[in-house]
């Protein structure tokens, strides 16, 4: 390819979530018999995986260039979240207030109506009061370019050798992932040396970095195998783990037994004659606002949220009214 093009082309695959892909073999035989070189390319976005490019022997000096597109959900190179730092937490909590407490919670089909009224409310008031921002939770595109084409190679190797179980296959892909290794590593220290001479009292990130680094970081526990032994290397904890799942999920479901199951009903029947549920203050039963508070003010805030997609951040900023509504969802629970 000509150095001008080439190198517009580098820039721009550097530059986007574009990836690259060529064959092994060249894709341009010039007439003139000057040196063959690999002119025809595939520029994939959203794809999972192109699979094995190959070549197609044509009439005209170029090939044809055939490849198969992977199964599997396409890749978002953006999407948008929540940013909290910039959250306007005052419209938030008056958004909520604007909503009465629904005391009158009889049934089930109450229950039910109460918690996806509330689940609504808290996120129509995120939305309205916390601005999107667009995040790329693909790394991929940062690394430097002749990284990521060691990192195309190496997945190469690894589908050639699941293919055909050649150990040359195998050798060039651990060689590879070796070498990517190291050279991801370099990369990182450059990065963060880069970072490191950025930082400034002004804006704040001197301090952002402190914390960071002063945030206690805990490693791998040591697991004791069936012989009394302790794998500490993070690679065999997570064997042993898999095979401990596997084991158990492969054994056969234990018979109902009728016996305990006829014991259990009636150890609860018997239970609740000598203590009626009414007044359920002497259970210990029923909860109270803040109680609820302290609860919530204990879970960690960058937990990844159920499917109502209420981030524990969210509920640490609620109102006293919302949090009131919540306490007597609970208590109509208990």
């Amino acid at each position: 390819m000509c150095g001008m093009f080439g190198n517009a082309l580098n820039a721009f695959i550097n530059n986007s979530d574009v990836l690259l892909h060529f064959p092994d073999e060249p894709t341009h035989t010039p007439a003139n018999g000057t040196t063959p070189s690999v002119v025809d390319l595939v520029l994939a976005k959203n794809v999972r995986d192109v699979g094995d490019i190959t070549v197609r022997v044509m009439s005209s000096d170029h090939v044809a260039l055939e490849f198969q597109l992977g199964e599997g959900p396409v890749k978002t190179a953006k999407r948008r979240v929540m940013d909290y730092s910039r959250a306007n937490w005052m419209l938030f909590r008056q958004m909520l207030n604007q909503r009465a407490v629904n005391n009158r919670l009889e049934s089930a089909e109450d229950l039910e109506s109460a918690v996806t009224t509330l689940t609504e409310d808290i996120v129509r008031a995120a939305k309205r009061s916390i601005p999107l921002k667009i995040v790329d939770p693909y790394k991929f595109s940062e690394m430097p370019a002749d990284i990521r084409v060691q990192i195309a190679e190496r997945n190469k190797k690894r589908r050639m050798y699941q293919r055909t179980r050649d150990p040359n296959h195998l050798a060039e892909m651990k060689s590879l992932s070796a070498e990517i290794k190291s050279k991801v590593a370099q990369h990182r220290n450059e990065v963060y040396a880069s970072r490191l001479g950025e930082i400034n009292v002004r804006d704040g990130s001197i301090w952002r970095l402190n914390k960071h680094l002063r945030r206690p970081h805990e490693g791998v526990n040591a697991v004791q195998r069936p012989d009394g032994t302790y794998v500490i290397q993070r690679e065999e904890v997570a064997e042993m783990m898999a095979d401990t799942f596997r084991r158990y999920h492969e054994m056969p479901m234990p018979p109902s037994d009728d016996e305990t199951y006829n014991m259990v009903q009636s150890t609860v029947s018997g239970f609740l004659l000598q203590n009626p549920i009414h007044p359920i203050n002497a259970l210990g039963l029923l909860t109270t606002p803040k109680r609820v508070r302290e609860i919530i003010s204990r879970t960690p805030s960058t937990k990844a949220p159920g499917p109502d997609n209420i981030q524990n951040l969210l509920l640490k900023n609620v109102p006293r009214k919302t949090l009131v509504q919540l306490t007597v969802i609970i208590n109509g629970i208990l």
